[in-house]
């Protein structure tokens, strides 16, 4: 079954996240500096995947996942800066990955997804 298989591999990158989590967290502390830079960074971009006034519920909890998560490894990540991005704004990178991306649906617009 699909489904199956999607949910093996989902295990199966969660366990490679976890491992690289794991190697920078408990690497020098040049390395985890930067791993706490690059977070910082990339926290602005993550919370945009939420819409707060559809998925606030959604956003809180994902917040306290990985909240708890750096906390528990003793990072320093500055969360406070993550905001969503509007949904109508997008880089010049956007419009040909979500042309790849939605092709499928376009194919088959009578197809229930």
């Amino acid at each position: 079954d699909v489904c199956e298989k999607l949910l093996r591999e989902e295990v199966y990158h969660q366990m490679h996240a976890d491992s690289w989590f794991r190697r920078l967290t408990e690497g020098n502390d040049e390395g985890r500096a930067i791993f706490e830079k690059a977070l910082t960074e990339a926290l602005a971009d993550a919370s945009g995947l939420f819409d707060p006034a559809d998925e606030a519920d959604l956003l809180d909890r994902w917040v306290q996942t990985v909240t708890t998560r750096f906390d528990e490894a003793g990072l320093n990540v500055a969360f406070s800066e993550a905001k969503p991005a509007p949904r109508d704004t997008h880089s010049l990178d956007f419009k040909p990955l979500w042309d790849d991306l939605t092709r499928t649906y376009r194919e088959e617009p009578a197809a229930t997804w």
